[in-house]
Protein backbone atom coordinates (compact mmCIF):
# COMPACT_ATOMS: atom_id res chain seq x y z
CA UNK A 1 0.00 0.00 0.00
CA UNK A 2 1.41 3.39 -0.92
CA UNK A 3 0.45 7.04 -0.71
CA UNK A 4 -0.43 7.95 -4.32
CA UNK A 5 0.96 11.49 -4.02
CA UNK A 6 4.33 10.59 -2.48
CA UNK A 7 4.76 6.96 -3.52
CA UNK A 8 5.80 6.17 0.08
CA UNK A 9 4.87 2.81 1.56
CA UNK A 10 2.21 3.14 4.28
CA UNK A 11 3.47 1.63 7.53
CA UNK A 12 6.89 0.26 8.37
CA UNK A 13 8.61 -2.16 6.02
CA UNK A 14 8.78 -5.81 6.92
CA UNK A 15 12.09 -7.63 6.71
CA UNK A 16 10.36 -10.41 4.81
CA UNK A 17 8.91 -9.78 1.34
CA UNK A 18 6.28 -12.49 1.86
CA UNK A 19 4.55 -13.38 5.10
CA UNK A 20 2.13 -16.30 5.35
CA UNK A 21 -0.08 -16.00 8.41
CA UNK A 22 -3.66 -15.37 9.44
CA UNK A 23 -4.96 -11.82 9.57
CA UNK A 24 -5.30 -12.32 13.34
CA UNK A 25 -1.61 -13.17 13.67
CA UNK A 26 -0.70 -10.27 11.39
CA UNK A 27 -2.65 -7.73 13.43
CA UNK A 28 -2.13 -8.95 16.99
CA UNK A 29 1.03 -11.07 17.11
CA UNK A 30 3.13 -9.43 14.37
CA UNK A 31 1.52 -6.02 15.08
CA UNK A 32 0.96 -5.22 11.41
CA UNK A 33 -1.81 -2.76 12.32
CA UNK A 34 -1.11 -0.65 9.28
CA UNK A 35 -2.58 -1.78 6.02
CA UNK A 36 -0.78 -4.47 4.08
CA UNK A 37 -2.18 -6.18 1.06
CA UNK A 38 -3.23 -9.76 1.72
CA UNK A 39 -4.00 -12.21 -1.03
CA UNK A 40 -6.97 -14.53 -0.61
CA UNK A 41 -8.48 -17.14 -2.88
CA UNK A 42 -11.77 -16.20 -4.53
CA UNK A 43 -13.60 -19.21 -3.06
CA UNK A 44 -12.49 -18.16 0.43
CA UNK A 45 -13.89 -14.66 -0.10
CA UNK A 46 -17.17 -16.20 -1.30
CA UNK A 47 -17.28 -18.38 1.83
CA UNK A 48 -16.88 -15.35 4.14
CA UNK A 49 -19.04 -12.61 2.68
CA UNK A 50 -19.66 -9.49 4.72
CA UNK A 51 -23.29 -8.96 5.68
CA UNK A 52 -25.25 -6.12 4.19
CA UNK A 53 -26.60 -4.25 7.22
CA UNK A 54 -29.07 -1.49 6.49
CA UNK A 55 -27.88 1.93 7.63
CA UNK A 56 -24.15 1.15 7.45
CA UNK A 57 -21.87 2.88 4.95
CA UNK A 58 -19.51 -0.13 5.11
CA UNK A 59 -19.00 -3.26 7.17
CA UNK A 60 -15.63 -3.28 8.98
CA UNK A 61 -13.29 -5.50 6.94
CA UNK A 62 -11.40 -6.72 10.00
CA UNK A 63 -14.47 -8.69 11.07
CA UNK A 64 -14.54 -10.63 7.82
CA UNK A 65 -10.78 -11.13 7.65
CA UNK A 66 -10.62 -12.25 11.27
CA UNK A 67 -13.25 -14.92 10.53
CA UNK A 68 -11.15 -16.02 7.55
CA UNK A 69 -8.08 -16.02 9.81
CA UNK A 70 -9.68 -18.57 12.11
CA UNK A 71 -9.65 -21.05 9.22
CA UNK A 72 -7.09 -19.91 6.63
CA UNK A 73 -3.79 -18.13 6.24
CA UNK A 74 -3.19 -15.26 3.84
CA UNK A 75 -0.06 -14.20 2.01
CA UNK A 76 0.98 -10.64 2.80
CA UNK A 77 3.29 -8.99 0.29
CA UNK A 78 5.58 -6.03 0.72
CA UNK A 79 5.14 -4.87 -2.89
CA UNK A 80 2.95 -1.86 -3.67
CA UNK A 81 -0.22 -3.18 -5.30
CA UNK A 82 -2.60 -0.36 -4.38
CA UNK A 83 -2.28 3.38 -3.89
CA UNK A 84 -4.32 5.60 -1.60
CA UNK A 85 -5.47 9.01 -2.72
CA UNK A 86 -5.71 10.69 0.67
CA UNK A 87 -6.92 14.08 -0.53
CA UNK A 88 -10.05 12.78 -2.23
CA UNK A 89 -13.19 14.51 -0.93
CA UNK A 90 -15.10 11.20 -0.73
CA UNK A 91 -12.31 9.23 0.97
CA UNK A 92 -13.51 6.78 3.63
CA UNK A 93 -10.21 7.32 5.47
CA UNK A 94 -10.87 11.05 5.86
CA UNK A 95 -14.61 10.73 6.51
CA UNK A 96 -14.74 10.32 10.29
CA UNK A 97 -18.27 11.70 10.50
CA UNK A 98 -20.94 9.08 10.81
CA UNK A 99 -18.68 6.06 11.47
CA UNK A 100 -20.10 5.31 14.92
CA UNK A 101 -22.52 2.69 13.58
CA UNK A 102 -19.74 0.90 11.72
CA UNK A 103 -17.17 1.19 14.52
CA UNK A 104 -19.68 -0.23 17.02
CA UNK A 105 -19.60 -3.56 15.17
CA UNK A 106 -15.79 -3.58 15.14
CA UNK A 107 -15.49 -2.88 18.88
CA UNK A 108 -18.07 -5.55 19.69
CA UNK A 109 -16.25 -8.00 17.43
CA UNK A 110 -12.93 -7.34 19.18
CA UNK A 111 -14.54 -7.97 22.56
CA UNK A 112 -16.70 -10.98 21.68
CA UNK A 113 -14.82 -12.77 18.89
CA UNK A 114 -11.06 -12.20 19.13
CA UNK A 115 -10.50 -11.53 22.83
CA UNK A 116 -8.24 -14.61 22.95
CA UNK A 117 -5.55 -12.30 21.47
CA UNK A 118 -5.82 -9.87 24.42
CA UNK A 119 -2.37 -10.62 25.83
CA UNK A 120 -0.67 -9.81 22.51
CA UNK A 121 -2.00 -6.25 22.46
CA UNK A 122 -4.13 -5.28 25.50
CA UNK A 123 -4.31 -1.65 24.37
CA UNK A 124 -6.49 -2.55 21.36
CA UNK A 125 -8.96 -4.37 23.57
CA UNK A 126 -9.12 -1.71 26.27
CA UNK A 127 -9.71 0.83 23.51
CA UNK A 128 -12.51 -1.45 22.27
CA UNK A 129 -14.37 -1.17 25.60
CA UNK A 130 -14.14 2.63 25.49
CA UNK A 131 -15.05 2.70 21.80
CA UNK A 132 -18.03 0.40 22.31
CA UNK A 133 -19.47 2.78 24.90
CA UNK A 134 -18.68 5.90 22.85
CA UNK A 135 -19.94 4.65 19.50
CA UNK A 136 -22.82 2.78 21.11
CA UNK A 137 -24.11 6.02 22.63
CA UNK A 138 -23.42 8.02 19.45
CA UNK A 139 -25.32 5.46 17.35
CA UNK A 140 -28.36 5.64 19.65
CA UNK A 141 -27.96 2.39 21.58
CA UNK A 142 -28.87 2.24 25.25
CA UNK A 143 -26.29 1.01 27.77
CA UNK A 144 -28.31 -2.06 28.93
CA UNK A 145 -28.61 -3.17 25.28
CA UNK A 146 -24.86 -2.81 24.77
CA UNK A 147 -24.07 -4.75 27.94
CA UNK A 148 -26.37 -7.58 26.84
CA UNK A 149 -24.49 -7.88 23.54
CA UNK A 150 -21.21 -8.66 25.35
CA UNK A 151 -20.83 -12.43 25.57
CA UNK A 152 -19.26 -13.05 29.02
CA UNK A 153 -19.61 -11.64 32.50
CA UNK A 154 -15.91 -10.70 32.97
CA UNK A 155 -16.00 -8.70 29.72
CA UNK A 156 -19.23 -7.02 30.85
CA UNK A 157 -17.47 -5.97 34.05
CA UNK A 158 -14.56 -4.53 32.04
CA UNK A 159 -17.03 -2.68 29.85
CA UNK A 160 -18.74 -1.13 32.89
CA UNK A 161 -15.33 -0.03 34.22
CA UNK A 162 -14.36 1.68 30.93
CA UNK A 163 -17.87 2.86 30.02
CA UNK A 164 -17.62 6.29 31.76
CA UNK A 165 -14.65 7.24 29.57
CA UNK A 166 -16.54 6.26 26.42
CA UNK A 167 -19.66 8.15 27.46
CA UNK A 168 -17.57 11.23 28.31
CA UNK A 169 -15.95 11.08 24.86
CA UNK A 170 -19.36 10.72 23.22
CA UNK A 171 -20.72 13.84 24.89
CA UNK A 172 -17.46 15.75 24.39
CA UNK A 173 -17.81 15.28 20.64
Amino acid sequence: MANAETGELIGPKNKLKLIDCSSLEARFVRKMGYEKWGLSRTEVMREFQSPNIEGLHFYPENITYDAIGRKYKERFVEDVVRKYYLNSSDSIIKNKKGRSKENYYLWLHNINDVFDYFLYNPKIFLKSFVGLARDGVLSGRRIPYIINQINTLPKRVLFVLFMPVGILLAYKR
